[in-house]
């Protein structure tokens, strides 16, 4: 028998057909084109009868293939697309009982048969379903004269019905699996061409191996190496050097990426300097996150290296502007203090003339602090501002600090309450710089608060180790704005404090009490007061508490 070739009717509706013998297709038919056209055939053979068919339907339920058994080619070729949904086929439906029918062109319903279709006495038809849609008829037919269908027959005809359902679901899965996989290698192309046109360096590597499963071709100018993918991650740990900012080596277990796969939680942002094999220094950004994969304990995790060379350029750039313009002001600012004080002592006799001058000292004053702080500042980040370290005490620091700030003009008349004990282990510090740390909590304290300061010290385990806190009633901060109280140049953008100051005192705050290895933070509600605190390491055991009050 030769392969049939299938007949293309109009309406993109198929038949295929074949007389006798084992159904057969041509090289380029699909799994499910074999399938389906070999359960009429085997329904036939197992039946005894002499016709056989399986209709195919879409989710409208219009027939688009049918594939038949027991048929000539010129009686395929004349049958063209069956009626569907009239006469006795309109009895078929997936949840009723099989079709069974003695005398097809002697049931009421009957239609009669297509011009040069067979002549057909008993028939037997079973419907398919799939995915809870009427999806296939297959239909079973003797010539006139020949034995109707038993319930034998209608048992036979229903195995092989499941067995064209079985073929249908797997073809529609197999469309749904291909299509998601066309999704996922369409949506791959996409990331690899965001990854190759980033503006930052990406490397995604296995979290198991550390193998790189995909890289950015400026992730490979940072680092100095090719990263292709499937290379080991000694091609990216070693091959380069990573330093902190003070110049220190970052070890290879604290940076974001190996962090990130030993815990599986994101690390980062970290500031670093990447020396690559040239010996090229490119300060940078690192942060690295997990991306899961699904239920496993597998997946992958993604690094953002990002070359902040420019920034940092630009941020030399300012300070060492603010650093000559603060340097060059402050020669003049001195002079217009000289002067104002002669000017002062001249008209000594008039108060309404003595009262502005005392205004523009106090301008001046203020002005000169900016100047300073600015200088100061550029200095910090320039590392040019050496600490002069010695073993100094809290109870020392806070009383000094205390005083000063009691000869303060905000301090004038102001209650200051300090409790600091007596024993307190000594710390290794530059005191005039703690000192001066202590000068703008308790100045700010004051500033904005009408009610006493509180200073207190603590240390012990619990505290990190000498921990001082200046505390207030007053006006209190918003919450948006305390974790961004120590940045430079941050101001508090709502109620009374809003635009007070340069937004560097605290700023320098944090550098100081930072460059002697310690900490620095805020606990305020609006309308409560706020607690400032900052520790620093110690080195001995508490003492007995000593309480001044002032």
């Amino acid at each position: 028998m030769t392969s049939p070739d299938p007949i293309a009717a109009k309406d993109g509706f198929t038949l295929y057909a074949s007389v006798d013998g084992k159904p057969e297709l041509g090289p380029d038919a699909t799994e499910r084109e074999r399938v389906l056209f070999s359960l009429p055939h085997l329904a036939r053979k197992l039946t005894g009868s002499d016709y056989a068919a399986l209709t195919v339907m879409n989710r409208r339920g219009r027939i688009e293939q049918m594939y038949t058994s027991g048929m000539t080619q010129e009686q395929a070729d004349e049958i063209g697309v069956p009626p569907q949904g009239l006469g006795v086929l309109g009895f078929m439906t997936p949840a009723g009982d099989p079709l069974l029918v003695s005398s097809v062109s002697e049931h009421p319903k009957s239609y009669g048969l297509p011009p040069g279709h067979p002549p057909m006495g008993a028939l037997l038809g079973v419907a398919v379903e799939d995915d809870g849609h009427h999806a296939a008829n297959l239909y079973l037919a003797n010539r006139p004269g020949g034995p109707e269908f038993t319930e034998a027959d209608i048992e036979v005809v229903e195995i092989v019905a499941n067995l064209a359902a079985t073929a249908l679901e797997n073809a529609r899965l197999y469309r749904q699996e291909e299509a998601l996989r066309l999704k996922a290698d369409e949506s791959s192309s996409w990331l690899e061409a965001v990854i190759r046109q980033a503006a930052v360096g990406i490397l995604v590597v296995d979290s198991a191996t550390g193998e790189i499963l995909l890289s950015s071709p400026e992730a490979t100018r940072i680092i100095g190496v090719p990263l292709a993918p499937g290379s080991p991650p000694r091609d990216y740990e070693t091959a380069a050097r990573y330093f902190r900012p003070d110049g220190t080596q970052v070890e290879l277990d604290d940076l974001p990426l190996r962090m990130t796969r030993k815990t599986g939680v994101s690390a980062g942002p970290m500031e670093v300097v990447c020396r690559r094999p040239d010996g090229r220094r490119i300060p940078t950004l690192i942060s690295a996150a997990p991306v899961p994969a699904g239920d496993t304990h597998g997946g992958a995790v993604i690094a953002i290296i990002q070359d902040v060379t420019h920034l940092k350029e630009l941020d030399q750039v300012k300070s060492e502007f603010l650093s000559m313009i603060t340097h060059d002001l402050r020669g003049p600012l001195a002079t217009i203090k000289g002067l104002a004080a002669e000017i002062a002592i001249a008209i000594a006799d008039d108060e309404k003339l003595l009262g502005d001058m005392e205004a523009i000292d106090e301008e001046i004053d203020q002005t000169i602090d900016l100047v300073s702080n600015l200088l100061d500042m550029s200095r910090i980040e320039a590392g040019s501002y050496p600490l002069d370290l010695e073993v100094a005490h809290m109870v020392d620091m806070v009383h000094d600090a205390r005083a000063r700030a009691a000869r303060s003009r905000p301090g004038i008349g102001r209650k200051i309450v300090t409790d600091v004990p007596t024993g307190i282990p000594p710390i290794f510090c530059d005191p005039t710089q703690i000192g001066r740390v202590l000068d703008n909590l308790i100045s700010n304290a004051l500033k904005y608060s009408d009610a006493d300061v509180l200073v207190t010290s603590l240390s012990g385990p619990e505290t990190g180790g000498i921990r001082t806190e200046v505390s207030d009633s007053g006006i209190g901060i918003p919450e948006a704005d305390t974790s961004s109280v120590f940045d430079k140049f941050f101001r508090v953008t709502g109620g009374p404090r809003a635009g007070r100051g340069a937004g560097l005192g605290l700023a320098i705050c944090k550098a100081i009490v930072e460059a002697h290895g310690g900490e620095i933070g805020v606990i305020s509600k609006p309308g409560k007061g706020s607690t400032f605190w900052f520790t620093i390491p110690a080195y001995a055991e508490d003492g007995e508490s000593e309480t001044r009050d002032d």
